[in-house]
């Protein structure tokens, strides 16, 4: 049947079932049903969807998948995700990939329909990633693109170790990720002092970490990242 159709199930089921999991007595097997119940109405989609590719509706079918994906295989990483209030921020002139601030998953549409289903993964993971290890406000007085580049450094080597996703590749993404072996099991803090004693070295910008609050939505609570920390 068409999407169309469908929607008003997804409602209904919603209204029905939500209440009283939302009340605390499971809320991570709601958002589960409910997400397993959109990957249903994604998959009766024709074939014959001329859809563009970078268009609001495709993009954020493609970010649904990955956060699907995630629950089903990382639960971990996918119900982190679901916490993060997709965005599309394509008109702004900052957002030219991805990008959080704790609350908000940031996206810029020509950036995402260029990456397969395993990059995208590895992209949604990366960013609640980010959250977890509350890189945002960790920074301080460090020269802000050095320590993005040596977040990413110990992100990306995480999710590669953990076979979560697969890293774009920038032949097709247009973007280059930082990612280095000897930076295995360091500290965001660690990479960034190895990497002062080359200030001269110019670092890609996978993504842009933006304070806490610079999107106007409020950070991952210190319960949350605690919880984070615990299955990393």
């Amino acid at each position: 049947p068409p999407r169309s159709t469908l929607f008003p199930y997804t409602t209904l089921f919603r209204s029905l079932v939500g209440e009283p999991f939302r009340g605390g007595v499971c809320p991570f097997l709601f958002i589960q049903l409910t997400y397993l119940l959109d990957y249903c109405i994604i998959n009766t989609i024709d074939e014959g969807n001329t859809m563009s590719k970078a268009s609001p509706e495709a993009v954020l079918e493609q970010l649904t998948r990955a956060r699907i994906s995630l629950l089903l295989q990382q639960p971990f990483w996918g119900t982190l995700a679901t916490r993060l209030i997709l965005r599309d921020s394509t008109d702004e002139p900052w957002c030219t990939t991805a990008a959080t601030d704790g609350r908000y998953f940031y996206y810029n549409r020509n950036f995402i329909s260029k990456l397969t289903k395993p990059e995208t993964i590895f992209l949604v993971a990366h960013e609640v990633e980010h959250c977890v290890y509350d890189h945002m406000s960790r920074r301080g007085s460090r020269k802000p693109k050095m320590w993005n580049a040596a977040a990413d450094f110990v992100i990306n080597w995480e999710l590669h170790e953990h076979n979560v996703g697969k890293l774009p590749d920038p032949k097709t993404s247009g973007v280059q990720a930082c990612f280095d072996s000897k930076y295995k099991g360091m500290f965001a803090e660690e990479v960034y002092e190895l990497l002062l004693k080359d200030p001269n070295a110019n670092f890609p910008e996978f993504d842009i970490h933006l304070e806490p609050g610079d999107g106007k939505g409020q950070p991952m609570t210190e319960e949350e990242r605690q919880i984070g920390r615990a299955h990393v």
